[in-house]
Formats: C-alpha cells, structure tokens, sequence
C-alpha cells in the first residue's frame, strides 16, 4: 500500500470518529432527540450517574431531573408537560417556576437529607396524577405563596426518622387542591412532631374535595397556622400521641380559618380529635362531617382565641380549663353535639350561658348564641356537730381549720376531732 493511500485512510477513520463523537449522546450532557415527542409523556429513568428521558424508543441523557423538565417545558408546546418518573430513585431538590402546566406521575423514592424539599414550587401550576412518592427524611412538596399545586391521585409518604423534629410531608403556602390519594406521615421517633399537611401564610388556601377516595394521615394529619381551608370530605387520621403537639386530626394556630362540610375524623386521643389552638382571628365552621372523639377549644380569655361555629351558634373558649364540644357515645355530628367542660385547678363546670344542664346540646341553646362556660373552683364545706350544721365556701387548694370556726357546740361536748363524708379522720 503507497503512502499516500494510507493517509487518506488515516484521515477518513479520523473524520469518522470525530462524527460518531457528535453524534452519539455523551453522558452528563443534555442531547435533545428529534425522535422525542414532546407532545407525548416524557417518561425519566435512571441512568448511570445520571438520567435518560423520551418516549416511543427515544431517549436522550442528562445529569439531573432539573435539566430534563427546563428542557421539556420550554419546549413551544400549546399543552401541559407531562413527565412520568419509572421507579426513579434521586436526592436531588427540584424547583419548579414555569407558565405552563407541569403533570407527574409514577415513582420516585427520594433520599435527601433531613432539610431538603423534593419539589418546591415556586410558581405555577403543578398536577400530581397517579404518583407514588417516598421519602425517609425530607419533605416532598412545599407549594409557595401564588403557586398552586393538584393532587389528583397517588400517595405521598414520609417516615420521619429523627426525634425532636417538626416536620411535614407537604408544606403549603400557596394553593392545595386535593381532590384523590393519600398522604401520610410517620415517625417511630418520640416527640417528631409531624403532620402529613402544613399550612402556613396569610394567603394560603387548602381544598380537600374527594372527588375519589382521600386519606391523610400523620401523628397531625392537618396542622394549619394560617389561611384558608376547606374540607368537603375525606378520611383524616391522627395515628400517634407522644408529644403534646401530636395526636390530631386537625389542628387550628394562629389565624387559622376551616369549614368542615363533610369528612371523617379519628385519633388516638378523642378529646385531641379537633383542637381549637388560634387566636381571635381563628374560627372553625362545621357544617356537616363525622368526628370521632370531639372538639377542643384551649384555654384562654374568649376575647382573644379560635370560635367553633355550629348549628348557627358560637361556642367560645374561656379561661381556667378547655371547653369541648363532643357527644353521647363519642361519634360528634352537627346534630348530636353537646357541651363540655376539663378544668384545671380545681375549676368546673357551674353551667352554660343562655343553656341549661352541665353537657347541654347545642340545639338546646337560641339560635345565634354565644356559648361561654361559667366557671368556678370555690368548693362547699359542710360543718355538723350535732344539730347545728354550717356551710362556707372555699377556693379549690385552700386550707381550712375547722377549730377556727366558732360554732355553738352543745352542752356537755367537747370536739375531739373531724371526720369527712367518707368516715375519715381530718386532723386540722
């Protein structure tokens, strides 16, 4: 072979590796396929380091999921991206902020670390449909103010592994929609205070349709600090109670505002099974709905915390002890709901403004009426030596000597000691 034919040979092997070099999609580089439909899902799988992503036979490779949604929603597309995640297992975080419409669907396990957020969502519109997403430590979504997020169907889970923690499955701060799925929260670590849904922010708004079956559950299920919520049905579940912050179905901070109009609520603790915890701007609406144990108004001045509407009465809290809305046999519906009364310091119950009976019904109060307990702690005590008999009246935890109380004692007697109701001897 001549010389210079062996160089035209080296120089078209040269020229052929160069071009395979470009065309073959390199690893770590995103290398947009003119056979992916982008019109189509978008399926992402794990590959290597990195990932692979197309449809119908196609796919091109990037290193991160961030990259591959940028590259899939900037596409010109006149509809909603629809990206399905095939049993993808990521630490990554993923910031969404797009114009158009972004659907996922399938699996992802996420390993993050304790402070990280899978997905947040900075603006836009996000669709959850048909997702299985898991993670150990970190939240899966927080949907930021004027964002909204949908979650149509699917579960979302998080098990909480480190005690001392408030964590929550999903934060929101902008829009929720649930309209199917489940989302659950667990921790086998005392005193996790976490919730399965966190709502915070003046703007925030929360509606729970069950336009199909809806589960939440968590040691809170619902933990709401501001906003808005509506709950037009669903099953909530408190599952755990080893914190005071634990243990409801839902729970109302701050200025917190929910209508109940249907729905099911259970935990492990009846009287946590709805606590009022706001201030004076909080309210709770229940229209209709199922509770299994009761509600909880915490204690303070009625002026200044969370108002429970019912029946077109207003049941306010008071000072010295927690007033709770419940019913006979424990399953509390708008009809069946009775007043209740857990003091502290010795306080009771003495009866109800405008109502009758220590557990009246609610219907047996006017219609728009405030319900405020009337309280005290001052307990009766009963002096009797022979015939004479006097009665005082002292707060509860207060000492008495009844030596120091002059009585007529009859003639001939001298007291010698003091007995209670129960024959036992009282030494002063």
């Amino acid at each position: 072979m001549n010389k210079g034919l062996r160089l035209n040979l080296i120089l078209l092997a040269f020229v052929v590796v160069v071009c395979l070099f470009f065309l073959v999609p390199q690893v770590g580089e995103i290398t947009a396929n003119a056979e992916i439909e982008y019109t189509q899902e978008i399926v992402i799988e794990k590959d290597g380091e990195g990932y692979r992503y197309g449809n119908n036979g196609s796919f091109a490779v990037a290193n991160s999921i961030q990259e591959i949604i940028d590259e899939v929603v900037e596409r010109d597309l006149p509809i909603s991206a629809i990206i399905t995640f095939n049993n993808v297992t990521t630490n990554e975080e993923i910031e969404l902020s797009y114009s158009r419409k972004i659907v996922l669907r399938g699996s992802v396990v996420h390993t993050g670390t304790i402070n990280d957020v899978f997905i947040t969502l900075l603006s836009g519109e996000l669709e959850f449909l048909g997702i299985d997403f898991t993670s150990s430590l970190s939240s899966l979504l927080e949907v930021k103010e004027g964002a909204r997020a949908t979650l149509t169907s699917g579960t979302m889970e998080l098990n909480g592994a480190i005690s001392g923690l408030i964590q929550s499955t999903v934060y929101n701060r902008g829009t929720f929609v649930v309209n199917g799925g489940v989302i659950s929260y667990d921790s086998t670590a005392l005193g996790n205070a976490g919730q399965a849904i966190l709502v915070g922010g003046a703007n925030a708004v929360l509606e729970i349709n069950e336009e199909s079956p809806v589960i939440i559950s968590g040691k809170t299920a619902l933990r709401i600090e501001n906003g808005l919520v509506t709950i037009n049905g669903g099953t909530f579940n408190a599952t755990k109670s080893d914190s005071p912050e634990n243990g409801s179905a839902l729970k109302l901070y701050n200025d917190a505002k929910v209508c109940i109009n249907g729905g099911t609520f259970n935990s492990v603790v009846k009287e946590k099974t709805i606590i009022l915890a706001g201030n004076a701007n909080s309210y709770l609406e229940f229209k209709g709905g199922t509770v299994n144990g009761g509600f909880m108004l915490q204690e303070g001045a009625s002026a200044f915390v969370s108002s429970l509407y019912i029946q077109e009465r207003i049941v306010k809290a008071t000072n010295f002890g927690n007033v709770l809305v419940n019913a006979e046999g424990g399953v509390t519906t708008v009809d069946s709901a009775r007043m209740d009364f857990k003091g502290r310091d010795g306080y009771y119950v003495t009866g109800w403004q405008g109502g009758v009976g220590k557990n009246p019904l609610i219907s047996s109060f006017a219609s728009n009426a405030i319900i405020i307990a009337q309280t005290s702690n001052l307990y009766d005590i009963t002096l009797k030596i022979g015939e004479v008999t006097e009665i005082f009246s002292k707060p509860y935890g207060s000492s008495f000597n009844p030596n120091s109380v002059t009585l007529s004692v009859p003639s001939g007697y001298v007291i010698k000691s003091w007995k209670n109701s129960l024959s036992q001897k009282v030494t002063p």
